[in-house]
């Protein structure tokens, strides 16, 4: 389960991410979160390797493998993966780089900026990092929520 993963992932000492496909971005992500360093195969499709620094992780090839986790297992303190995390993602943190982005495209435009976008925190239903931006955004959430109970057959709640 979701929840059992920090404590799952406190026994470890490294995050070996193997898999060419399946859910790559998020288990690298969790391993970060519990300050684990990451050996990486070159070989998995589907994400950006520029993530990857010498402050989280090491990218492998699979010849380069075992030397990579042997690293990454004996030098522990060249890498620093949740400080990594800390500074480099997060959702309040992406909305604040997407709203400075968004600021800079109604700048070249021509356009007067009226209002930040909201920021977001990390997950669940409630993501607004301040609950008055949940209020406010209520109506509008309620009003579609009824228009998608009405096409589709689950049952939805705005809690």
């Amino acid at each position: 389960m979701r929840k059992d993963v920090p404590e799952q992932l406190a026994r470890c000492r490294t995050g070996l991410q193997v898999s060419l496909h399946e859910n790559a971005c998020r288990s690298i992500y969790e391993y970060f979160r519990s300050d684990l360093p990451c050996v990486i195969s070159s070989a998995m499709a589907g994400f950006n390797f520029d993530l990857i620094t010498r402050q989280n992780g090491i990218i492998a090839s699979d010849a380069e493998m075992p030397d990579a986790i042997q690293t990454v297992l004996n030098h522990p303190e060249q890498f620093s993966p949740r400080h990594w995390f800390l500074n480099q993602s997060g959702s309040e943190r992406s909305s604040h780089l997407l709203n400075e982005l968004f600021r800079d495209v109604f700048r070249e435009q021509g356009y007067r900026w009226r209002e930040d976008i909201v920021p977001l925190g990390s997950s669940g239903a409630n993501r607004y990092v301040d609950e008055t931006d949940y209020l406010r955004f209520r109506p509008e959430f309620e009003e579609l929520l009824e228009i998608l109970r009405r096409f589709l057959p689950v049952r939805l709640s705005l809690e």
